[in-house]
């Protein structure tokens, strides 16, 4: 194992600090620089809590002050995970609406054979509240968003018309009804014609034992989907944005496959 903390020039990992010394190389959120900056840049102004979930691979650090409304009450999440080449590195993404005053983490992970892992925040109001439990968000709609990198499929230099999008995913249980896809050329450029958002639908999804409901859930569902999307418009390089707001269980975006036509070269 390693341990990864908050240090003033970022969030590092004690093992790169120790064995380098070097901070560009032990700084493993590179990507989120600008918000870990701002974070440092107020750090006194803050309540800072921390918490490895280990049968996650995660790490979550909130910054939080008494009185803020929730959605100020913010916080990131990093995970270590490996890509299809075989890299392991970290992906970020932040938080928000959680009313973190302390986080407490209850384990047996350690232990061969066990996978009991509990997390808990209290706040400001006094409650306690259980990570990851449920499929709402303290009684409201759990919004989502994953907005992946601006891509050019290896040549700026030529202008892309985008066919259609494959989006592969897995869902645990029954999940929301529909996911918003949306598509942007060339950065956003008012000068491109930007097309308007897609809608995933009929993501399926599997009746959980002990949680399933007769009459309610669907049995014998399919516990991952593939939607092929029709995509209009063209540009030089393409970002995708998936975002969704509803109750149900979790789903995960896993790949995309994009069937496009190259332009000449200018």
């Amino acid at each position: 194992g390693d341990l990864i903390f908050l240090a003033q020039d970022g969030i590092r990992t004690l093992s790169a600090s120790e064995q380098y010394g070097d901070v560009q190389f032990g700084n493993v959120a590179r990507k989120i620089d600008p918000i870990v900056k701002a974070l440092l840049a107020g750090i006194k102004g803050f309540v800072v809590s921390s918490s490895v979930f280990r049968l996650k691979n995660q790490y979550r650090l909130f910054y939080t002050r008494d009185g803020n409304e929730l959605d100020n009450q913010v916080g990131i999440s990093g995970t270590l995970k490996q890509d299809n080449q075989g890299n392991v590195g970290w992906q970020w993404n932040t938080l928000e609406g959680m009313d973190v005053a302390c986080l407490e983490s209850i384990s047996n992970s350690f232990q061969d054979g066990t996978d009991y892992e509990k997390h808990y925040h209290g706040q400001y109001d006094g409650q306690i509240a259980l990570h990851d439990s449920g499929s709402d968000f303290d009684g409201t709609d759990i919004r989502a968003v994953l907005e992946l990198n601006e891509i050019d499929y290896g040549d700026i230099g030529r202008r892309k018309t985008v066919h259609y999008v494959r989006v592969f995913g897995d869902v645990e249980e029954a999940t929301i009804d529909e996911v918003i896809m949306e598509v942007a050329y060339d950065f956003g450029d008012v000068a491109t014609a930007q097309p308007g958002p897609y809608t995933l639908s009929d993501l399926g999804g599997i009746a959980g034992y002990g949680t399933a409901l007769f009459g309610t859930a669907t049995f014998g569902g399919q516990a991952d989907f593939s939607n092929r999307v029709l995509v209009d418009g063209s540009g030089y390089s393409t970002k995708f944005k998936f975002r969704s707001e509803g109750m149900g269980g979790p789903y995960s975006i896993n790949s995309l496959y994009v069937d496009l036509r190259m332009g000449p070269q200018l």
